[in-house]
């Protein structure tokens, strides 16, 4: 019988529950395979659960910044602003490149004109054409 051959990777606590979880599942092709993966993975997550191992070595984060000068983390964008924000400042940056469509993907130029729409923004002939978009749907 030819031996098997075995490796050690380097997997952390949220990948081992994944892996895990992904060899359970109902639709696994290879039942052989996923129950020898269990039964690899499921004591060893035990283990770390219980602190009957320790890591190998740890990754630490690279400190921003704004962690080395003491303000802490950096500020979440994205989550700061209200959506109305958000359509504004798309709009401003589509005014100051001169309404260049080419540089925005197709839901910004729908949330840019929606909001030139809701805020008074088109003349009439764009708000005609716009509202009777909305009406077919396109």
């Amino acid at each position: 019988m030819k031996p098997v051959k075995k490796f050690r990777p380097v997997l952390s606590e949220s990948q081992i529950i994944y892996l895990l979880s992904r060899c359970k599942e109902p639709s696994e092709l290879n039942k052989k395979n996923a129950i020898s993966c269990i039964a690899s993975l499921a004591p060893f997550l035990a283990k770390i659960e219980n602190a009957g191992i320790i890591p190998a070595y740890s990754v630490s984060t690279p400190e921003t910044l704004s962690d080395k000068l003491g303000y802490g983390s950096e500020p979440d964008f994205e989550n700061s602003f209200s959506q109305e924000e958000k359509d504004k400042i798309l709009y401003l940056a589509w005014v100051n490149l001169g309404q260049d469509s080419s540089k925005f993907s197709l839901s910004d130029l729908k949330r840019i004109h929606a909001y030139r729409y809701l805020n008074e923004l088109m003349t009439s002939d764009e708000e005609s054409e716009y509202a009777h978009n909305l009406m077919i749907g396109d």
